[in-house]
């Protein structure tokens, strides 16, 4: 009876009205707040708010349908960088960032990202107890971490993410939020130096099987809610 109550709330939380979704349409960088989508890849619509689904599709790169932008930002590595969201969150599920470096002989404003993405930043739980498990929900509006100060020099897209899993408790149906910054990074490693890891693809790294994607948050309660993809890749 407790199961089939849950299984309820999570399918009244999987039909979420369109006012229930975000966008992350705001880099911090330098110290500022940069104007709606500046140096972020515009995806499928101007205001589409909605999320990705397919973890095959290469929609799971930097959104639906996502396109380069126009400008490339430079940044320091070791400086804080972040995202700003364009309402609330209210969904629970973890937050994670990744970069990947453009090939050499590719702009980076028209790179479409197909290369080794690693990452440099995760957000799970906020707090876990026997009766439940507490979720950045409502409680934030910016998220702000560091590049690696190791991270080598180069032309890189950096990937956010937060996966809201009210629905994952069905297969394929964890919803994905992402955007994609173009930043130039300066002052960091030599080519050579360092080979930062572990990496994955876009799409490859993720499968709708993979145990925090296709999972249910409500019952029984996650306690070691694994975060997808690779380990943060230690400096």
């Amino acid at each position: 009876m407790k199961i089939t109550s849950v299984l309820g709330l999570g399918a009244l939380l999987t039909a979420s009205p369109a006012f229930a979704h975000y966008r992350f349409y705001k880099l911090i960088a330098n110290g500022q707040v940069h104007d709606e989508f500046k140096y972020i890849r515009p995806f499928e619509a101007p205001y589409y708010n909605g999320p990705t689904q397919d973890v095959y599709s290469t929609d799971i790169r930097c959104h639906m349908k996502a396109r380069p932008a126009a400008d490339i930002i430079t940044v320091s590595a070791g400086s804080d960088i972040g995202f700003q969201v364009d309402g609330a969150i209210v969904h629970p599920g973890p937050f994670t960032a990744y970069l990947a470096r453009a090939p050499a002989n590719e702009s980076l404003t028209s790179w479409d990202g197909d290369g080794d993405w690693f990452k440099i930043w995760e957000q799970g739980a906020l707090e876990s107890s026997p009766e439940k498990v507490v979720w950045d929900e409502g409680i934030n509006t910016k998220w702000m971490f560091k590049i690696p100060k190791n991270v080598p020099s180069g032309k890189y897209l950096l990937r956010f993410e937060h996966i809201a899993l009210h629905g994952a408790w069905a297969k394929a149906e964890a919803q994905f939020y992402i955007s994609c910054a173009q930043l130039d990074i300066v002052n960091g490693s030599k080519e050579g130096e360092v080979s930062p890891g572990p990496t994955i693809k876009f799409p490859g790294g993720y499968t709708d099987e993979d145990p925090g994607i296709f999972i249910n948050i409500f019952w029984p309660v996650p306690h070691n809610y694994p975060i997808p993809g690779p380990a943060v890749w230690g400096q």
